[in-house]
């Protein structure tokens, strides 16, 4: 199977609005605070509730036993993301990986 096929089905089984509402419903869940605290380094960062988040990549696991960890596995550019370099890019307000 090709790689873009592979891709497909990848799309198909785990489409990025999926990942994109996971994801906002775990860090969102407060709605009051319009936003939410995490923590990085000992510092707190706020994050809005309307920053954009943009998948960076995702994958998807075969599970043989029952793992209360989840099936897929995402990193997100919380904030959105810039070139910051000749071949880097960064994440405006953090990189988030993440598990569901």
């Amino acid at each position: 199977m090709s790689t873009s096929r592979l891709f497909s089905v990848l799309d198909k089984a785990l489409p990025d609005e999926k990942i994109i509402q996971d994801f906002s419903d775990r860090i969102w869940n407060d709605k009051e605070l319009n936003g939410t605290y995490v923590e990085l380094n000992n510092e707190w960062k706020f994050i809005p509730d309307n920053a954009p988040l943009d998948i960076v990549t995702k994958a998807l696991f075969k599970e043989y036993f029952e793992i209360p960890f989840g099936t897929y596995k995402v990193m997100v550019a919380i904030g959105g993301n810039y070139k910051s370099g000749t071949w880097i890019f960064d994440s405006k307000i953090l990189f988030c990986n993440a598990l569901s």
